[in-house]
């Protein structure tokens, strides 16, 4: 079973860090064209709406 699939960016050195780790990784599949999935946010508490005062 695999849990996720990476991009063919994945250096095999941060597989080895995860296993090293002590995480369970038999191999992720390996997609031969695609680049892994990457998410960037920044939060700015300021203009958060639910952090405003009544």
């Amino acid at each position: 079973m695999s849990l996720g699939m990476v991009g063919q960016d994945w250096p095999h050195r941060y597989s080895e860090l995860l296993s090293n780790g002590g995480i369970y990784l038999p191999g992720p599949i390996r997609h031969p064209t695609q680049k892994t999935y990457f998410w960037h946010g920044r939060y700015n508490i300021k203009h958060d709406p639910s952090k405003k005062r009544s």
